[in-house]
């Protein structure tokens, strides 16, 4: 949580710090990106194959299949669900894992369960590595470990954004995946939220990273997560893009800046719950 937490902190009063052409470049991402998701920019979507394609979420909820399975989630101090109770006090809630674990059981019956290893400042490169202060199991090790594993769940971004290109993250996600589908169970790719700077209004999408990052902005990253997804037919979880639909995102984020609010994170595993329940009934 405490690289989360300095970044975010580190981004008040660094407005002068983003050259316009940066700014420009973040419009023409946005725009690029978009134009690519409207086919699933409404609902969490699959990545390039009907499996993983987001059903209406009414007949989702309709669905009479009961199954036994358990849903493993990786990420960072979002997916472990910390929000800013207080001013600069951070408490894991887990609500993104309970929250999904509900909306689970309500759809495919109580056989589902909800596993997390989300650790605050992780990285997926940490994930996949282990023998670091995140993981000790490296992401193989755990897999090996719990055959009970049918889903298996990628949110990163946030802290990568800060330690690796948007090329070598793209790297990263392939071996999640090969290194999943190795394990015999099915990968998820999602988006992570987005970031506001409180110091512009949310209809400017300035997207700030740490004083002097080379990465400024986080959305290369989640066009990484969406590219690699269509490339290998993996089912996608588009939260950055659902959550941009919001107006009053940047109110959304427990801090103003990071972490989801208690209401945008439901609405979140909302979304999430769609893309996994269609994942879990082929």
């Amino acid at each position: 949580m405490k690289n989360i937490i300095q970044a975010s902190r580190g981004r008040r009063g660094i407005r002068s710090i983003i050259p316009k052409a940066c700014v420009r470049r973040n419009r023409s991402w946005r725009a690029a990106a978009i134009a690519m998701s409207m086919g699933c920019a409404l609902s969490a979507c699959g990545g390039g194959g009907g499996r993983g394609q987001s059903p209406d979420p009414n007949t989702a909820a309709a669905t009479p299949t009961v199954i036994n399975a358990v849903v493993n989630t990786w990420g960072d101090s979002t997916m472990a669900g910390y929000m800013e109770t207080s001013p600069g006090v951070f408490t894991a809630t887990s609500l993104p894992a309970a929250d999904l674990q509900a909306k689970l059981q309500t759809q495919l019956g109580v056989g589902v369960t909800v596993v997390a290893n989300a650790v605050p400042g992780s990285t997926l490169e940490q994930a996949l590595a282990g023998g670091n202060s995140a993981y000790q199991q490296s992401l193989a090790q755990v897999l090996a470990a719990h055959p009970e594993y049918k889903i298996v769940l990628s949110n990163y971004g946030i802290n990568d954004r800060i330690t690796v290109t948007p090329e070598q993250f793209r790297q990263e996600l392939i071996e999640f995946i090969t290194t999943v589908q190795s394990a015999g169970k099915t990968p998820v790719l999602e988006e992570p939220n987005p970031i506001c700077d409180p110091a512009q209004p949310p209809a400017e999408n300035i997207e700030l990273a740490n004083p002097g990052s080379t990465s400024p902005v986080i959305l290369p990253y989640v066009l990484q997560i969406d590219s690699v997804a269509v490339a290998y037919n993996i089912p996608l979880v588009q939260t950055y893009f659902l959550d941009k639909f919001l107006t009053n995102w940047c109110a959304l984020l427990s801090d103003g800046e990071v972490h989801p609010g208690p209401e945008l994170a439901k609405a979140e595993a909302g979304n999430r719950a769609i893309v996994v329940a269609r994942a879990l009934t082929p």
